[in-house]
C-alpha cells in the first residue's frame, strides 16, 4: 500500500508539477525513481523528452536525461555489484508473457 502511495505521489509530482516549475532537476530524480519503482512510468518519457526539447537548449536536455540515467545506475549498482549477469539477464528478460484478462 505505501508502495502504491509513493508510485502514485511520485509519478504526479514528477509529470504534472515539478516539469511545469522551475524544479525540473528534481522532477528528472523523481521521475527516475518512478520508473525503477514501475517501469509503466517509462511510458511518459517520449512526452518528457519532447518537453524538455521544446523547453530547453538540446545541451541541457542532454544534462537533464544523464541524471535519470545517473539515478537509474546508483539504485542499480548494488545489484550489478553482486551478481552483474543475473541482474542484466533478468533485468532485460522479455519472455516472460502473461496473459491479459479484460474481465
Amino acid at each position: 500500500m505505501v508502495l502504491l502511495l509513493l508510485l502514485f505521489v511520485s509519478s504526479f509530482i514528477s509529470d504534472s508539477f515539478l516539469f511545469l516549475s522551475l524544479c525540473v532537476f528534481i522532477g528528472c530524480i523523481f521521475f527516475s525513481l518512478a520508473v525503477s519503482i514501475k517501469m509503466n512510468i517509462l511510458l511518459f518519457a517520449p512526452s518528457l523528452l519532447v518537453l524538455m526539447c521544446q523547453r530547453f537548449n538540446l545541451q541541457r536536455s542532454i544534462v537533464l536525461i544523464s541524471i535519470c540515467a545517473a539515478v537509474q545506475g546508483i539504485l542499480a549498482a548494488p545489484f550489478l555489484l553482486a551478481h552483474p549477469l543475473k541482474y542484466i539477464a533478468g533485468a532485460f528478460d522479455l519472455s516472460r508473457v502473461r496473459p491479459v484478462s479484460f474481465f
